[in-house]
C-alpha cells in the first residue's frame, strides 16, 4: 500500500486556451483514441481545470 499527501496552493483556471491545453494533455494520455480531436467550446468551459503548486510533498510505503 502507498501513501501520499501534498500541500500546496490551488487555483481554478480561467483562461479557455490554457485549460484547453491541460485538457488535451489529460485526454492525450487517459484516452489516446480521442486524441487530437478538438474540444467543443461548452466542454471547456463546464470543466472545471484546477492547477495545484505543490509546496510540500511526502509518502510512504506499506508492504
Amino acid at each position: 500500500m502507498r501513501r501520499d499527501f501534498a500541500l500546496g496552493n490551488a487555483v481554478v483556471l480561467e483562461d479557455l486556451d490554457y485549460k484547453r491545453e491541460v485538457l488535451d494533455r489529460v485526454v492525450d494520455k487517459y484516452t489516446p483514441h480521442f486524441s487530437g480531436n478538438r474540444l467543443q467550446e461548452n466542454m471547456v468551459k463546464g470543466t472545471a481545470v484546477i492547477e495545484i503548486d505543490v509546496t510540500e510533498c511526502t509518502g510512504k510505503y506499506y508492504r
